[in-house]
């Protein structure tokens, strides 16, 4: 496999992308950002020979009061996003928040992540103008590739 594209999807989805060092089982993160569904079907491949697409699948919290028509349309991007992904030739996985961090709050969830970086892979991420912190789906986008990439 010669990349990882790990997608956290939402009205601003966070992508990041992976690309195998030269060492085989060495993962580096080459870029993480922000975008909408748009934005991602539009963008030219990013990375050549076999690629994995990790998409976040969102599931039904009984506790949490987030309404099913939000949930209803971030499965509708997963499906497109899977589709498109399939067409042209990715290989696609679909894996739930459980699956990949547990239930790890979110707090201490991207401390890990960020820990889990080299300085240079920090130094790529970028930070909201406004707020000067980093965009949360944007970082679990990186954490998901970071477990993609079975860095974490």
């Amino acid at each position: 496999m010669g990349g990882v594209i790990a997608i956290d999807p939402g009205k601003r989805s966070g992508v990041a992308l992976f690309r195998r060092a030269l060492l085989a089982d060495d993962w580096r993160l080459v870029e993480a950002l922000t975008m909408t569904e748009r934005e991602i079907l539009e963008r030219p491949r990013q990375l050549l020979g076999d690629v994995l697409v990790v998409i976040e699948l969102p599931v039904i919290y009984p506790t949490r009061k987030t309404p099913p028509a939000d949930l209803i349309d971030l499965a509708v991007m997963v499906g497109d996003l899977r589709g498109f992904y399939r067409r042209h030739g990715f290989e696609v996985r679909l894996v739930t928040p459980r699956n990949w961090k547990g239930t790890v709050p979110k707090s201490i969830h991207n401390k890990r992540t960020l820990a889990a970086l080299t300085p240079e892979e920090r130094a790529l991420l970028p930070r909201r103008p406004r707020a000067r912190d980093y965009d949360h789906n944007m970082l679990d986008a990186v954490g998901l590739g970071l477990w993609g990439t079975k860095r974490t």
